[in-house]
């Protein structure tokens, strides 16, 4: 198994074009124009905030919830669109703006940069073999100080997931920023590195879910990727949880059988692995128990904040 020195954000060559047009294809896009403009050195978002970071400009769409009050603070959610992906299509494709009006908490989908006319994150440290020179972990943290000089947001209760490439990054954040994340969020999406550089500054709840067919990112890893039971197991490792799991057998109204499984620390952090029988490489739009994807994403986070276990 290669480190993640020698794989950036989803390592730039042969393997990174390979996932995006299968990206493509899987996702049902005709045409690279409904991902990325036309020109491959463009891409478009609706209505827009604009952040300067080392020069350059960033993007982010936001969503305040309808109740918000100034005097209250409330929860940030990150939310990172994969390889190619254009921040403004992937809140529609998440809805999850629909949950943050609802649950009450913010909800931002930061704009990757482009590197060889892709969008990307950059979910590696810089090394020598790293492709993109862009410090987006550096970016995120910037931008979470610029939100809260502007928003009412509660430093312990800031969440990050993604799909795909957003997703590594996630683990990206969890792994290298310090007493910034309460907990992360997985949509097929692998972690890179499992060396001793990554060290997280306390324990990270995790919410995964991985298609048991997914042929960009495989479930049981390949000689690039790591499986999905060696990126539990490694959390489990981080979080001191022994084997003791809880698996639950689901079916999504829209016919996708679900294994769940549940690991439980002692101090009541958990990871919570959705494993999609015959899913590929997808944002999955489940619907469990009348809850979708994004309201079992946030249900999760809700329940963890920086000093571990809300409720």
């Amino acid at each position: 198994m290669k480190s993640d020195s020698q794989y950036i954000a989803i390592k730039i060559n042969k393997s990174f074009m390979k996932i995006f047009f299968l990206f493509l294809i899987i996702l049902g896009v005709n045409s690279c124009d409904k991902i990325l403009n036309e020109k491959s050195d463009e891409y478009t978002n609706e209505n827009a905030e604009i952040f300067i970071h080392d020069g350059l400009e960033r993007e982010y769409i936001i969503n305040i919830p309808e109740s918000y009050d100034s005097t209250n603070s409330y929860p940030l959610l990150l939310n990172f669109h994969g390889f190619g992906g254009v921040a403004s299509l992937f809140m529609r494709e998440s809805k999850m703006d629909e949950v943050s009006d609802s649950k009450n908490y913010i909800l931002v989908c930061p704009q990757g940069s482009l590197l060889d006319g892709y969008t990307h994150w950059n979910a590696a440290l810089e090394t020598p073999e790293n492709k993109s020179d862009v410090n987006d972990l550096d970016f995120i943290e910037k931008l979470i100080e610029h939100l809260s000089s502007k928003y009412a947001i509660d430093s312990t209760r800031i969440y990050a997931c993604g799909f795909s490439n957003g997703a590594m990054f996630s683990y990206a954040l969890a792994c290298y920023t310090q007493n910034k994340i309460a907990a992360i969020g997985s949509m097929s999406g692998v972690l890179l590195d499992t060396s001793n550089t990554c060290n997280p500054s306390h324990e990270i709840p995790l919410i995964k879910f991985h298609g048991t067919q997914d042929e960009v990112l495989p479930f049981g890893g390949n000689s690039e990727f790591y499986s999905v039971t060696d990126i539990i197991s490694y959390w489990m490792n981080k979080n001191n949880i022994n084997d003791a799991s809880d698996t639950l057998s689901l079916v999504s109204e829209n016919n996708f059988s679900i294994q769940k499984i549940t690991h439980l620390n002692s101090n009541g952090i958990s990871i919570e692995n959705y494993n999609i029988n015959n899913g590929g490489h997808e944002w999955f739009n489940l619907s469990i128990d009348e809850k979708n994807t994004s309201q079992i994403i946030w249900d999760f986070f809700d329940r963890f904040d920086l000093d571990g276990r809300r409720y």
